[in-house]
């Protein structure tokens, strides 16, 4: 699923068919595990390794108890991500178009994205005029506007599915999944088609008609922007090739100038680097006119690339504190356009900005990509000399253990092909071997780090 906004790519999701659990889907779970050094509990969940669940109210921030064997209704709030276990919670909330129905939390709160004051006290007294005894509801991005007649359908959607999930839950087994969330072509209906979108374009046809079925039922305003297409439709867009460059770490800039992402296991790091050194202007025009656009295009970039955690961003060093205030303004304001939680730290003395922004799921990079098995994850290859030198110690490992006659080495036949066209290499590989020929044969089954080495006895 892709969106674009004036003609440029601003968002990409994927998910592939396994994709599991989702977040958002709800389970009977059982308690196999308490965790009082962090205050949690593992939950049994059913889909292989148990899940993390805080037991610290985050509403209140006290501590609920629970006890090894209790079964406990949990939601998915975060996918297992880079080795951590997936994450849940026991406040259950529902999402619909225009609300969030919350059954175990009380309060009435209105979406962030919704700035304007006025606005959001209307909101707050439709809320309280629609809400069913206790329940907590929150008005999403997509209530801006709306009247209580307007909301008050979806409302009993979420009050008819909670009451169905109550049902089930009272006569579920544990571990069990009791609902499973949306597959993303409906997630992208409900949650990212507000009134500003123009035109929703759906292939193959099949799946487009079926989301303007769906439209009709749930989310009337929007079944005459379902345009169902044949497939290619990524291709046709053009969006196949502006996707592959969400593979790249470097990303240019209309100055000229750079923004390097690099990933870490503890954080990302982008770098911002000016262009030419000939390009026209001052150093500290040139160092704010690449900052400013940096500033914009990284917030795309993380939204785009699904980037969350601890951010670092280092920006080109600028002295003047105007300048410095200009950029993070920028950043500020892009980062508004975001629907994920951004939280900006102020800028440090050397010119550093760091970021938290929610991650509930692996970024794209990490779906379409996997471990190199050439270099097992560290994105760089042993050098030609440095394998010559550790063939040279296995041949005399070998030779030493008590194996005579010719030897034979087995290699990739891409360093075999540097071996042979480099004498050095290939002196290096000999450097132990006295003992007569050493003979080179390629073998792809290899990898380029991997070789053999083979004796008559």
């Amino acid at each position: 699923m892709a969106i674009r906004e004036a003609g440029m790519l601003t968002e990409f999701a994927l998910e592939r068919a396994g994709d599991s659990p989702r977040v958002g889907s709800v389970y009977m779970g059982r308690v196999v595990s308490l965790l009082s050094s962090v205050g949690a509990a593992l939950v049994d969940i059913g889909e292989g390794e148990s899940a993390f669940l805080p037991l610290r109210d985050p509403e209140s921030g006290e501590l609920v108890p629970a006890h090894k064997g209790e079964t406990v209704l949990v939601q998915v709030t975060k996918r297992p991500l880079g080795g951590k276990r997936a994450q849940v919670t026991r406040q259950v909330s529902l999402a619909g178009r225009y609300l969030v129905l919350m059954p175990r939390v009380h309060a009435l709160k209105v979406s962030r994205r919704i700035e304007e004051d006025a606005e959001r006290t209307r909101l707050e007294a439709v809320l309280a005029r629609v809400r069913p005894g206790d329940y907590g509801l929150v008005a999403r991005t997509a209530a801006l506007g709306k009247t209580a007649e307007i909301i008050e359908p979806d409302l009993k959607l979420l009050l008819a599915e909670w009451e169905s999930l109550e049902k089930r839950a009272a006569e579920a087994p544990a571990p069990s999944r009791l609902r499973e969330e949306a597959p993303l072509r409906i997630r992208a209906l409900r949650d990212m088609c507000g009134p500003e979108v123009e035109r929703i374009r759906v292939g193959p046809v099949a799946v487009g008609e079926d989301l303007r079925r769906l439209a009709v039922d749930r989310y009337p305003d929007l079944p005459q922007a379902i345009a169902p297409e044949s497939e290619g439709l990524f291709w046709r867009t053009g969006l196949e090739a502006e996707l592959e460059q969400l593979l790249e770490r470097r990303v240019f800039l209309k100055s000229g100038g750079t923004v390097v992402f690099d990933f870490t296991e503890a954080l990302t790091v982008v770098d911002v680097n000016s262009g030419h050194p000939f390009e026209e202007g001052s150093p500290e025009e040139i160092a704010l006119r690449t900052n400013l656009e940096a500033a914009q295009e990284i917030p795309r970039q993380l939204k785009l690339r699904g980037i969350g955690g601890i951010i670092v961003v280092d920006f080109i060093d600028m002295p003047n504190p105007e300048h410095q205030n200009q950029m993070m303004e920028v950043l500020e304001a892009a980062l508004k356009h975001d629907r994920v939680k951004t939280q900006v730290a102020v800028l440090s003395p050397l010119g550093v900005v760091e970021m938290t922004r929610k991650r509930v799921d692996d970024t794209p990079y990490h779906h379409l990509t996997e471990t190199c098995p050439a270099c097992g994850g560290r994105g760089r290859t042993l050098s030609p000399a440095t394998l010559s030198i550790l063939l040279a110690r296995k041949v005399m490992r070998t030779l030493r253990e008590g194996s005579r006659g010719p030897v034979t080495v087995r290699v990739n036949p891409r360093f075999g092909q540097l071996l042979r066209q480099d004498s050095k290499l290939l002196r290096g590989a000999l450097r132990e071997h006295g003992q007569g020929e050493l003979t080179v044969q390629d073998d792809p089954t290899l990898g380029y780090e991997q070789f053999r080495v083979l004796t008559a006895e």
